[in-house]
């Protein structure tokens, strides 16, 4: 990118006008030789500078005064291009309502208190409410704008205390992302002096509020310094005890530089559940007596599985732990066993791994478990009460993404729902009765008919004969005259599954009888972990195989010609997300669907 941008500018355009502005010449970009060996062939690379000062490990790429100085020369020149552009101000105003949509997140229950984030078009950053009551008035608890009138600071995450009476809430600015954990009393509003530094994540509370476990890092500058520690209310922070540290390089140097060690601990506060990342794909897990370490002080690890290939995470449920892994299930599973005995004879399979479905997230409602399955490229979620048995599945309004949050001591949970004909949603459900119709909790108001579009899936063959399957999004009623715009993108890598969303910006486009395609290429998430190797390393021409040929099936199907076909490397944006406001347990602030990071529960969708 860093070459075709430097190779543009070299252009002549000097003489270009738009309309009576003429476009000022592109900026001069020097060429400064850097010779590098790279498996025995020497590498030229001419434009080296423009990635900036890379003499700083931990800053990389700092901006350096000359970049900055070109990067402004070739924004003032897009600029002038794009302000005389003829019917630029019509279509700004057309996308611009579409670009202002606001967006809720579902709410975190602690006792009758529900904790919330909702943003307004126009807002920066959401603002974090909470009700007294599912059907309460909204109250302001934390505004990002007040604490900094730039908008500059963003709220990552919220954990309140199982009492809802405390929030902790972190806090980063400008991009920084190391966030600092912060404490507030809700009815009153008072921030107290606690702070904790150094990219803390959310922590879990003990139920009386009298501390809380969380992650951050000893070192800020160093990613490979992260540690689990506990936090007694009214101590102070710098007195927290370790519980569990990154390994150093003199130790195991294998594990010293992976993402480290993780941490959750039981709603009751009895359990502690341990896991420390082999590598991107796996993770070892532990399991502790928290009460006596509170006792004593120690805190002995209980093995629940180490050395094995694949990932693992634990939530304790009275005295059952329940464990949701990919080890010997690359589809995932539920595993059971005694909290105090974890042994491998001890585990039962109380969901099994299904072929059909990969398993992206578990959450635990009173005596009953939701399993959120992606099938086919669109989530479904499954209740099962603590045996395995299953209760049903929850009704959605249609082909989309889903996820829900629960709490262990409540059957009422939480449904959030998009699709690209469909904005992101909140329903409330009952998880008792998971095929009664959900309630519309809340919604963001969208300038635009959604029941206008409608949503197919399609399969096709690729190159190699593998079905491949694909999103057709467009309004509805519209005809296969051969002759329809079409917008093909897609995304194969990385483990990423491409589910549905909804894009508003694209509703121009669907009004004006336009077709946006969307397939499910080899290398993505969508199928497991077969599909994503199936399009990695070696096999990545399979990636580029399965696009081709949807761009081919969609010609041979009477939709679109060569001439009306575009590409996009990379999927429209969605301006109607917003970081989740929900308790760290259950979310983040990357896409909500596929959350299966670390920082909510230690696995990774690297």
């Amino acid at each position: 990118m860093r070459r075709l941008l430097a190779a543009a500018s070299g252009l002549t355009l000097a003489a270009c006008t738009m309309g009576t502005q003429p476009i000022p010449p592109p900026p001069q970009t020097k060429t400064d030789p850097v010779n590098e060996q790279l498996h025995g062939t020497t590498v030229v690379d001419n434009y080296r500078w423009l990635e900036g000062d890379n003499s700083d490990a931990n800053e990389m790429g700092k901006v350096t005064p000359e970049v900055a100085a070109w990067t402004d020369a070739q924004n003032a020149r897009t600029r002038a291009f794009l302000d005389a552009h003829p019917g630029r101000a019509a279509l700004e105003s057309r996308l611009r309502p579409l670009m202002e949509i606001g967006a809720v997140t579902a709410p975190a229950m602690r006792g009758n208190r529900y904790f919330y984030s909702k943003r307004e078009g126009r807002q920066n950053q959401p603002v974090i409410y909470w009700r007294e009551g599912h059907s309460g008035a909204d109250r302001v608890l934390i505004d990002p704008e007040k604490i900094d009138s730039s908008g500059l600071t963003t709220i990552e995450w919220t954990s309140p205390s199982e009492d809802g009476r405390l929030v902790a809430y972190g806090t980063y600015r400008s991009g920084d992302e190391n966030t600092t954990l912060r404490l507030m009393e809700v009815d009153s509003g008072t921030v107290l002096p606690l702070q904790i530094p150094s990219k803390v994540q959310a922590p879990d509370w003990l139920p009386d509020g009298s501390g809380f476990v969380y992650r951050n890092l000893k070192n800020e500058k160093d990613p490979y310094s992260g540690q689990v520690m506990f936090h007694r209310a009214g101590v102070d922070p710098t007195s927290d005890a370790v519980l569990f540290r990154q390994y150093t390089p003199q130790e195991n140097a294998a594990l010293a530089t992976t993402w480290g060690p993780f941490a959750s601990l039981s709603r009751d506060g009895r359990w502690l559940v341990l896991g420390y990342w082999i590598d991107t794909r796996s993770n070892d897990l532990w399991i502790a007596d928290f009460d006596r370490f509170r006792r004593t002080g120690m805190l002995e690890k209980k093995a629940v599985t180490t050395g094995e290939a694949g990932q693992a995470s634990g939530t304790v449920i009275g005295s059952t732990l329940f464990m949701q892994t990919t080890k010997g299930a690359p589809k995932g599973r539920i595993v059971a066993m005694p909290a105090a005995d974890p042994a491998r004879a001890n585990w039962r399979d109380v969901v099994p791994e299904r072929s059909d479905a990969v398993i992206e997230a578990v959450s635990f409602a009173k005596e009953h478990i939701a399993i959120t399955y992606l099938k086919n490229a669109s989530n479904i979620v499954e209740v099962f009460d603590l045996h395995g048995r299953s209760l049903g599945v929850v009704r959605q309004p249609g082909i989309g993404s889903a996820a829900l949050a629960a709490e262990p001591d409540r059957t009422e949970a939480f449904l959030t729902f998009t699709s690209f004909n469909h904005p992101t949603s909140i329903f409330r459900v009952d998880v008792t009765r998971p095929s009664a119709e959900p309630e519309l909790w809340q919604q963001p108001a969208v300038p635009v008919d959604p029941s206008s579009v409608e949503v197919e899936q399609v399969w096709y063959p690729s190159k190699d004969g593998t079905r491949i399957s694909m999103f057709l999004v467009h309004r509805k009623g519209l005809a296969k005259t051969g002759k329809v715009p079409t917008l093909l993108t897609g995304y194969g890598g990385f483990n990423v599954s491409e589910t549905p969303s909804f894009i508003a910006t694209l509703f121009p486009w669907f009004e004006d009888g336009g077709l946006f395609a969307l397939p499910n290429l080899r290398g993505g998430g969508e199928y497991g972990d077969a599909w994503h190797e199936a399009g990695m390393l070696e096999r990545k021409q399979n990636v580029f195989d399965d696009f081709i040929a949807a761009a081919e099936w969609l010609i041979a199907q009477g939709y679109t010609t060569s001439g009306r076909l575009a590409i996009s490397a990379d999927r429209m944006a969605d301006f109607s997300r917003a970081p989740s406001s929900r308790s760290g347990r259950s979310s983040c602030a990357r896409r909500w669907w596929r959350c299966r990071c670390s920082t909510c529960c230690g696995i990774s969708t690297s």
